[in-house]
C-alpha cells in the first residue's frame, strides 16, 4: 500500500492525502508534479510518503531504490529507441525471454506492431508498450500519465491490474467513464479533491 499524507509540493500542490491499495484503480484529472514527487524525481516541502508501512526518506538512496522496486512509473515522455523495433526495445530494456514478450504483446493488442519501429507507432501503441514493460517488472503500484490514451486501453490497464494484482493511480486531462475507477480526483486550486 502507498500512503500520501499532507504532501506539499512548492506552490503547485498543498495538503495532498490519499492511499493506493492493491487492486484499487484511481485517477486524478489535471496535470501536477505529484507523480514526480512520489517517484523521487521532484522534491516536496512537507508531508510523508509511506510504502508498505515504511516511511520513505528521499535523502537515502536505498529508500528510493526500494521504492522503485515496488512502484513503476510510466511517464508522458517516450523513452524507447525510436529507430529500433518494438521487439528490439523490449529485449534490450527488459532482458526478458522472447516467448514471454511475444505472449504479453498479444495480450496487450500489440502483436501486429511488434516489428514496427517506435516512430511508426501511434501514442496509444507507445503507451501500451510502456505498460507491457511495467507488467514485466511486476509492480505493487503503477503510476501512469495517460494523456492521449484511448478508453479501451484504460480497460486493458484495469484487466492487467486485476490479473497481476497491483494498485493503479492514473493522471489525465481527459475525462473517462467514472464507473471504471474505485475513486476519481481532480486538481482544484492547488488541492487534489475526491469527485
Amino acid at each position: 500500500m502507498l500512503e500520501i499524507n499532507n504532501l506539499n509540493i512548492n506552490e503547485h500542490l498543498q495538503g495532498v492525502s490519499f492511499e493506493v491499495r492493491l487492486n484499487s484503480f484511481k485517477i486524478i484529472y489535471g496535470d501536477s508534479p505529484l507523480f514526480n514527487a512520489i517517484y523521487g524525481i521532484e522534491k516536496f516541502d512537507k508531508g510523508t510518503i509511506i510504502l508498505e508501512n515504511k516511511k520513505v526518506s528521499y535523502l537515502h538512496r536505498e529508500h528510493i531504490q526500494n521504492l522503485r522496486k515496488s512502484i513503476y512509473y510510466i511517464p508522458k515522455e517516450n523513452f524507447f529507441i525510436r529507430k529500433r523495433t518494438l521487439f528490439d526495445n523490449f529485449l534490450q530494456i527488459s532482458g526478458k525471454n522472447r516467448d514471454k514478450i511475444i505472449s504479453l504483446t498479444t495480450r496487450m493488442g500489440l502483436a501486429n506492431s511488434i516489428n514496427k519501429r517506435i516512430f511508426q507507432l501511434n501514442s496509444d501503441e507507445v503507451f501500451r508498450a510502456k505498460l507491457l514493460l511495467a507488467i514485466l517488472q511486476k509492480p505493487e503500484i503503477l503510476l501512469a500519465n495517460i494523456y492521449g490514451v484511448e478508453e479501451e486501453t484504460i480497460y486493458l490497464i484495469q484487466r492487467f491490474a486485476e490479473d497481476e494484482r497491483f494498485g493503479v493511480l492514473l493522471e489525465s486531462c481527459s475525462e473517462f467513464d467514472k464507473t471504471l475507477f474505485t475513486e476519481s480526483y481532480k486538481l482544484e486550486k492547488q488541492k487534489i479533491v475526491l469527485i
